[in-house]
């Protein structure tokens, strides 16, 4: 059996959280509520080394992809059932695959660093107000909107693509040798399932037939759901009880999820706890290496399996909670929140969901008609980092903004908002 998206016990709580503060037959919140309530949802967005940390993880997230694609012997030590070691050994090979140099390009650990953030993110208003209620509920409810209408959109682009054939990753497979290119897009797709995780397979169940990003869009949205719930009910004081109580409920209910699941949990957790500085590049330290983890490396070979969950999962989101939970306390500020990052940042959800649209269909063609030398791989890069951005400052603005302000209108109109 799959896990339940929200189990029967919790959906009983939706009809409570939506009219806890209506009185009968009331028609608006007063317009000082509602002053009060923009005020906290506008200092809880202001974090910019968050915004910027979101930035480097998503391109992150790009390089990985495209090192997966054409350059898939360097990830032989991170994902040694997916990716095959080279056949030559030299020291320039070894300082590639190195743990401190995949690093940089480690999707995975990029990707828990979007959980705790989107964690901590989502929780500020509880944080930050001592009414945030409201703010949350805003949240709640226009949550699934919010998500799916940019991924409904990168589907149908996918779709679009698929449908006249301009995807390449296949025979540029057969050259670069990732059987993880080869593996997308085969034919035969359907394109009804294609509508089905457009109209919410994809955000409700991790379905990513037309986009393979699409999988983390289920955790990141039951996540979501499960902790504005959390937050809404559970009381301000003596509250460890609720936690443990919520651990537990995941740990049960959503199976090989739960981990990435409780990511998102501890990242809002990251209000509560202040590191002190002199701790600081201690904790970065041991972030770093445990977001490095590799098998077949002696350095980390030593670790031991901690109950379920699959090991590098389990270090790697060691390595994001430490490694986020100073950057969001402000340290890093002159890096975090220059222009290039905080641009990233921005536009991160969308050049998430394009990227590997882009990476398929023109990066593919490049790599098939460039020579195969060093300096054309290096064009190609830039070429396809060149026009995801691009892509994804469009989509940003025609698609991803839009999303949010239908999300907040759906969810005022529900709230009886006035905006």
């Amino acid at each position: 059996m799959g896990s339940p998206i929200l189990p029967k016990k919790v959906t009983i709580f939706l009809t409570r959280i939506f009219h806890a503060d209506r009185n009968e037959g009331a028609a608006k919140v007063d317009e000082s509520a509602l002053l009060s309530t923009l005020d906290v949802i506008k200092k809880s967005h202001i974090n910019k080394n968050a915004d910027g940390l979101r930035g480097m993880a998503c391109f992150s997230v790009v390089v990985h992809h495209f090192i997966a694609a054409f350059l898939p012997f360097l990830l032989h030590k991170n994902y040694p059932t997916i990716f095959m070691a080279s056949d030559h050994s030299s020291v320039f090979l070894k300082l590639c695959t190195s743990p401190m140099i995949t690093l940089f390009f480690s999707g995975q650990f990029a990707v828990v660093i979007f959980f705790v953030l989107s964690g901590y993110v989502l929780a500020a208003p509880y944080y930050i107000s001592d009414n945030a209620s409201l703010i949350l509920q805003r949240r709640l409810l226009g949550r699934f909107l919010r998500l799916n209408i940019p991924v409904a959109v990168s589907i149908l682009l996918s779709m679009l693509l698929y449908s006249c054939r301009k995807y390449y990753n296949f025979p540029a497979s057969l050259i670069s040798g990732s059987q993880w290119l080869a593996h997308y897009f085969p034919t035969g797709l359907s394109y009804f399932t294609g509508l089905e995780d457009m109209a919410w397979k994809s955000v409700v169940s991790g379905d990513a037939t037309f986009n393979t990003t699409l999988w983390t869009l289920k955790i990141e949205f039951i996540g979501s759901i499960l902790l504005l719930l959390f937050y809404l009910l559970k009381p301000r004081e003596k509250s460890f009880i609720t936690w443990l109580f919520l651990f537990y409920f995941i740990f049960e209910n959503y199976g090989k999820d739960s981990l990435f699941l409780l990511v998102i949990m501890m990242g809002s957790l990251l209000h509560a706890f202040t590191i002190p500085k002199k701790w600081v590049p201690f904790v970065i330290l041991i972030a770093l290496y445990f977001g490095a983890f590799q098998f077949e490396n002696r350095y980390y070979d030593f670790l031991p399996l901690v109950g379920v969950f699959k090991k590098k999962d389990f270090y790697t989101t060691i390595g994001a909670i430490l490694l986020v939970a100073p950057i969001v306390q402000g340290y890093g500020k002159k890096f975090f929140q220059n222009r290039i990052l905080q641009f990233l940042g921005k536009i991160s959800y969308s050049l998430y969901l394009l990227h590997f649209l882009i990476l398929c269909s023109l990066s593919c063609v490049f790599y098939l008609f460039l020579p195969h030398t060093f300096l054309s791989l290096l064009l190609n890069f830039f070429l396809y980092s060149l026009i995801s951005v691009l892509v994804s400052v469009v989509f940003y603005k025609y698609v991803d903004k839009p999303a949010i302000t239908i999300s907040h209108h759906f969810s005022n109109f529900l709230l009886n908002l006035k905006t």
